[in-house]
């Protein structure tokens, strides 16, 4: 039996909220859940966008259900959430118990990747990421192959954090996502170098399928395509095919240059050296609309890409 530990949150948006953790855990992560957990712009972005849809949500990547259960206290949309780590299994179907939305949100314990296989992982809590050497093996499935055999239909919302995994999991769901649902989805400049590929190439495939596509900073959402540069070391993108002019308390517009450098300089020097390595890349690609500013604090910085 896990030793946890529930945290109670309240926003009008939702109401209360309990996330249950693991008083084992020591990582950063699990401290800001317990002490000063403060819900993501991406929640009450999902909330708005459910307001006059009817489809189910999915949440690729629900950890302790820090996204998936306010959406669903606050759109009262059913969930089927995905998650890898039978650590925050548990502890998501724990909290899915005290909030009392055992008929509101499944969960499918698995990965999510562009064919059924199995996967190493290594790292828990928030930070599980798969492995080739990592010493925990757990299922993994496609979207289109979960589709094809009835465990999901046809949603509304997908929410895809999952490491640097996202852009595999939206290649094996081709013909699930026909339908054109919105997307949020992470673009993690490091994780998604590690698997070989940048956030943009998410951007080009959605565009491909017809989105229009949103870096989303606080309640701004940014206009951007597959030739964008991604200042931010990691931020979350809307795809979607919806008027904003829906939204209450979201709008459209441009990034601040001075606001792009300082999140660049953050990337560079405050964050994970794989996030500087993602901006010296992004750079030398040359195919990103990169500013001249950003370019010089990019070289001066003296990273390496190797």
């Amino acid at each position: 039996m896990i030793n946890t530990r529930v945290s109670f949150y309240e926003n009008p948006a939702f109401g209360q909220v309990k996330l249950v953790t693991s008083n084992e855990s020591r990582d950063i992560y699990t401290e800001r859940v317990r002490s000063s957990w403060v819900p993501d712009p991406e929640v009450f972005l999902a909330i708005e966008l459910l307001e006059n849809s009817d489809g189910q949500v999915l949440d690729l990547g629900a950890n302790i259900g820090t996204w998936c259960l306010p959406v669903c206290l606050g759109s009262k949309k059913k969930v089927v959430a995905f998650e890898a780590l039978p650590d925050n299994v548990n502890l998501l179907k724990d909290a899915i118990n005290k909030n009392m939305l055992n008929g509101d949100v499944k969960v499918i314990d698995c990965a999510i990747w562009d064919c059924d296989t199995d996967l190493n992982f290594s790292g828990t809590s928030a930070y599980g990421t798969v492995n080739p050497n990592g010493k925990l093996r757990v299922a993994a499935r496609s979207l289109d192959s979960l589709y094809e055999e009835g465990n999901i239909n046809n949603p509304s919302l997908i929410k895809i954090d999952i490491e640097g995994c996202e852009l595999r999991a939206i290649e094996g769901g081709r013909r699930f996502l026909k339908s054109l649902p919105d997307i949020i989805f992470e673009g993690n400049g490091a994780h998604g170098v590690a698997q070989g590929y940048f956030p943009q190439d998410i951007v080009a495939l959605l565009e491909d399928m017809g989105y229009h596509l949103y870096m989303i900073f606080k309640d701004l959402l940014i206009p951007v395509n597959r030739k964008t540069f991604q200042p931010f070391g990691l931020i979350n993108y809307l795809a979607t095919r919806k008027s904003l002019r829906s939204l209450k308390s979201f709008k459209s517009g441009h990034l601040k240059p001075e606001t792009a450098e300082e999140r660049v300089t953050i990337a560079l020097t405050k964050m994970n050296p794989g996030y500087a390595r993602f901006m010296k890349l992004q750079l030398e690609k040359g195919t990103f609309e990169i500013s001249e500013s950003i370019s010089r604090i990019i070289e001066m910085s003296g990273v390496s890409s190797a």
